[in-house]
């Protein structure tokens, strides 16, 4: 994600194919999220990519708008890596915890 911006003050060729692969791996990951909502800020993530994707091929957008979007999506990003952690802690603490009942029940 964060190459998009460098790529595209560059006017690197390579930026729409590299939107089209990112769009490719978010896509891959959407069918490993269980929560609704992780899935719609996926979504929202993706929606915006392949925006960027069809502006960086047909159109110019300015610094400002892609500086924004790809902030934007950064922070969903975040969003969803504090969720899917705090699944993740809250999973291995309960396992912890029957594991501990069944150790001493």
């Amino acid at each position: 994600m964060f190459k998009i911006l460098p790529l595209y003050e560059t006017n690197n060729d390579g930026l729409a194919r590299y939107i089209a692969s990112l769009v490719l791996e978010i896509e891959g990951f959407l069918y490993r999220i269980e929560s609704e909502e992780s899935t719609q800020e996926v979504l929202s993530i993706l929606s915006t990519l392949e925006s960027l994707y069809d502006i960086s091929l047909f159109m110019d957008i300015s610094h400002e708008d892609v500086k924004s979007e790809i902030f934007k999506c950064l922070s969903v990003i975040n969003r969803l890596v504090e969720r899917e952690e705090g699944m993740i802690r809250e999973h291995d603490e309960r396992h912890d915890r029957n594991r501990a009942e069944v150790d001493f029940g």
